[in-house]
């Protein structure tokens, strides 16, 4: 099996592992350097070569062959890349906090435009394309089990390619449409990356009085999968994470957290902090005054 444009879709665990399948040590090298150019802040989390699955809590992310697994309490989640054609090659990157993608890599233009990945479930879950382009897997309460963030694309000076995803009979097709790109200086680089997680840790700090402040943690998945279907994912973990403490969050601690989601998709600080005593007011309006109203 292999990939030459970069795809990122998440999991629960993750891991950087060569297969007999896999791209050569060479090939992985550059693929690998590639990605560490196009998505830094993601390549900083490639798991050693020596582990093959990381957790987090009760997550865990797999990489196997050509399959990245994600397993919960609540089930298994795979992802397997089906054979790609010419001038292509995809590979499983195992990353540390529970999540892996995989990174495709394009060659040139005789590449394929479309990239299949066959989707495994448990039985009662179901896969949604949200507002914004990211996947969710959802069980049958309508709870996330995991997902992919939205998928990007870029060439080896920057340059943005077009990509989408569509799903249908069980398999998750990335779309790179090279041709809406002129001079598109290859190789080119894809993202679906896997993931459950996408808020680490959370905690209330009191501040004297009725004031506190909620700092929230994200995961490095949750940085990246940020589309706004996805907001009420975040939500749900935030509270999650917070525990007995998950009444804090009013209406201003939610705006605010919404606009720290929807703001943070670069990458951004290690904390989303959130404070009681600031007014309310809609997340949209908050982004262009960097979260503080």
């Amino acid at each position: 099996m292999r990939l030459r444009s970069i795809i990122a879709a998440s999991l629960v665990v993750g891991i950087a592992v060569t297969t007999p399948h896999a791209a050569s040590a060479e090939n992985e090298a550059d693929t690998i350097e590639e990605l560490r150019a196009a998505a830094p802040e993601i390549a900083e989390m490639i798991a050693p070569s020596t582990v093959s699955s990381t957790s987090v809590g009760d997550v865990d992310a797999t990489v196997k062959d050509d399959t990245i697994s994600i397993s919960s309490d609540s089930g298994t989640i795979s992802l397997t890349a089906e054979e790609t054609g010419a001038s292509s090659e995809v590979e499983a990157v195992l990353l540390d906090d529970a999540s892996a993608l995989f990174a495709i890599r394009i060659d040139d233009a005789t590449a394929p435009r479309t990239y299949d990945f066959a989707l495994d479930l448990p039985s009662d879950a179901t896969a949604e394309l949200l507002e914004g382009g990211a996947m969710a897997y959802l069980n049958s309460k309508g709870e996330y089990l995991g997902g992919v963030a939205e998928p990007w694309a870029k060439d080896a000076i920057g340059q943005e390619i077009p990509t989408w995803f569509t799903y249908a009979d069980g398999v998750l097709t990335q779309h790179v449409d090279i041709d809406a790109v002129e001079d598109v200086v290859y190789p080119l680089v894809a993202d679906p990356y896997l993931g459950k997680w996408l808020v680490e840790s959370a905690y209330v700090t009191n501040q004297g009085g009725s004031k506190y402040v909620v700092r929230a943690v994200p995961t490095a998945f949750g940085r990246q999968n940020n589309a706004l279907g996805t907001y009420k994912f975040h939500t749900a973990d935030l509270k999650a994470r917070l525990g007995t403490n998950a009444n804090k969050v009013t209406s201003t601690i939610l705006n605010q957290f919404h606009c720290h989601v929807a703001a943070n998709g670069s990458g951004g600080g290690a904390t989303y902090d959130m404070e009681s005593w600031r007014p309310d007011v809609f997340w949209w309006v908050q982004v262009a005054q960097g979260c503080n109203p």
